[in-house]
């Protein structure tokens, strides 16, 4: 089988540096694999976050190798998106079936099915090469029997599902711990839609703490107009005086110069940093993070992983309240935008990743709808 394959492309460590490959490619279909036609993905600052980690948590392992151009090491990036099965050798994953799940960042998906996973509910895709705590990242549902799949809502599910259930699992990962003893929790970049729907979540299940965004001047009048922080300050004008207690920082930007704000005014007062995401691009170097932060990494897939193990299906219960309750709220938190065709992907993608991006859009790609470039 031969026919056009386009795929947006990003620099490995040249996250700004984008393009569009377009090709005719022959394609041999491997035993037990399956071809989809990838339709519809959404487009967030969580996406420039797998681009600017894509090499060092593989994140550009998922879909295949993409060549060098004037000095620069492309790859593929993934998105969660869904898609139609074009070609297929597995029995149990037919034609026409629909899939939520992964997708590169372009037009098709080539993935091989673990047979021995296919359910009623969907499949897992074979990726040996990748370490085993990424293999929440490996599951696939079929539409007609996921129940959190919505025609009705599709936008709001593609958008929020990876960030909310990130939010989800992060308001639980704190919960957990009691706060680490803090009485004040401050989401850095609360303009993020992660930020946010975490503020949402810990407020909503009446955490023993403040919680306090804390995002640039240009996006402060959006995040009030939210009315979930308890308060909200812009990063050249904060301050901590009024508050009692010790801190956690959940950080989103990845923004070392913010950090280093926050240490020198909250001196022996930071109970815990968790590192969540990169939305201030800018700001994510390779420098050495402040001193005195106790930071950690929050991975969510393996605290997915240890929390299922624990609560089994009665977490899967708490998920599905939850994301009733992103459903309700979404459509006042966002205005869902479309790009049609993998070139206004693109463009949509460079302006995220410059941080010129509304933080009140939300972003879908839509592949049906290809541009005339294409």
């Amino acid at each position: 089988m031969s026919d056009l394959q386009s795929e947006i492309q990003i620099g490995k460590t040249a996250f700004l540096n984008g393009r569009v490959v377009s090709s005719f490619a022959a394609v041999d279909l491997k035993p037990n694999s399956i071809i989809a036609e990838v339709e519809k993905f959404a487009l967030t600052s969580n996406n420039v976050t797998y681009a600017l980690v894509g090499k060092s948590f593989k994140y550009f392992d998922f879909f295949g190798t993409a060549e060098q151009a004037d000095g620069v090491n492309f790859g593929i990036f993934p998105v969660w998106g869904v898609a139609t099965v074009v070609r297929s050798n597995v029995t149990s994953v037919p034609v026409g079936k629909k899939i939520y799940g992964f997708m590169p960042s372009g037009t098709r998906a080539v993935m091989t099915v673990d047979v021995n996973s296919v359910s009623k509910g969907g499949f897992s895709a074979l990726r040996p090469h990748l370490p085993k705590d990424r293999a929440v990242y490996n599951n696939y549902t079929f539409c007609d029997a996921d129940p959190l799949y919505s025609e009705q809502h599709l936008s709001a599910m593609l958008i929020y599902r990876p960030l909310y259930f990130t939010s989800f699992f992060l308001d639980d990962y704190i919960s957990y711990n009691n706060s680490f003893g803090a009485k004040n929790v401050v989401v850095i970049s609360a303009s993020s839609k992660t930020g946010f729907t975490t503020g949402f979540l810990l407020k909503k299940n009446k955490i023993d703490a403040k919680v306090l965004g804390l995002t640039s001047k240009k996006n402060e009048s959006y995040v009030g107009s939210l009315d979930i922080f308890d308060s909200v300050m812009t990063y050249d004008k904060m301050s901590f005086d009024n508050f009692e207690g010790k801190f956690v920082l959940v950080d989103m930007a990845g923004n070392k110069r913010v950090l280093q704000l926050l240490a020198n005014q909250l001196e022996g007062r930071i109970a815990k940093t968790i590192l969540v995401g990169r939305s201030h691009p800018s700001g994510a170097d390779d420098a050495a993070l402040p001193k005195g932060l106790n930071s950690e990494f929050f991975f969510a897939p393996g605290w997915i992983q240890k929390r299922t193990a624990e609560l089994g299906q009665e977490i899967k219960k708490r998920m599905a309240i939850s994301w009733q309750l992103c459903l309700q709220n979404a459509s006042t938190w966002t205005k869902f935008s479309s790009a049609k065709g993998i070139h206004e992907g693109l463009k949509a993608y460079h302006k995220l990743a410059s941080g010129s991006a509304d933080p009140s859009e939300g972003i879908i790609v839509s592949l049906k709808e290809r541009s005339s470039k294409l």
